[in-house]
């Protein structure tokens, strides 16, 4: 293992923790890729100013909407985010699909990969290598039917049984979730925990 996969690594193990993002873009300051290290310090100075007093706020709130700094930070971001679309390990390459537009499909969090959004197919035979690439936060399959009251009453749930084979048998794909989004955010986290399983 190269101290860049080492360093990576730590990134992975560590999601929450900024401390190992920073050395790792030091280290890649120091190895020439300082448009990519540059990237995650600016997203992460962007992620602390929007977790203010009262919790993480929109990026489009009128409080950093007056913040002359962050505007500056998004500008920036922006112009950065081609090295870091460069730079993406081999994984995401392979699992977006042919001729797609990687931004349709990726959402950069603190300078990585944070959630990726796929068929489900590219999900089963990409997942675990995704999971091992970055520090994945969240998962969207594409092509996952969901089932809720037009009213919005009943709970929501997914009609999922092409993820049978892939999910742990203590998550149930045809469960019932409050909302829309818990519905998601379960089909989510059992995504990411069996792809880790399997990786």
């Amino acid at each position: 293992m190269t101290l860049a996969d080492a360093l990576l690594a730590d990134v992975i193990a560590n999601p929450a923790d900024d401390t190992p993002r920073l050395v790792y873009a030091d280290w890649l300051d120091e190895n020439g890729h300082e448009s990519r290290a540059e990237f995650i310090r600016v997203q992460i100075e962007m992620w602390r100013r929007r977790a203010g007093p009262a919790g993480l706020v929109s990026e489009d709130s009128p409080w950093l909407a007056n913040d002359a700094a962050y505007q500056f930070m998004r500008r920036r971001e922006w112009e950065l985010l081609d090295a870091a679309l460069r730079d993406l390990p081999r994984a995401f390459r392979a699992a977006v699909p042919y001729g797609a537009a990687f931004s349709d499909h990726l959402s950069f969090r603190r300078g990585f990969v944070a959630s990726v959004t796929l068929p489900c197919a590219g999900w089963l035979a990409h997942g675990p290598a995704l999971v091992r690439a970055a520090p994945l936060e969240e998962v969207r399959l594409s092509d996952a039917a969901m089932i809720e009251s037009r009213d919005g009453r009943a709970p929501a749930r997914f009609a999922a049984a092409f993820l049978r084979d892939f999910l742990a048998p203590s998550w149930w794909p045809q469960a019932f979730h409050p909302t829309a989004e818990a519905a998601w955010a379960a089909l989510s986290a059992a995504c990411l925990a069996r792809a880790r399983a399997a990786g």
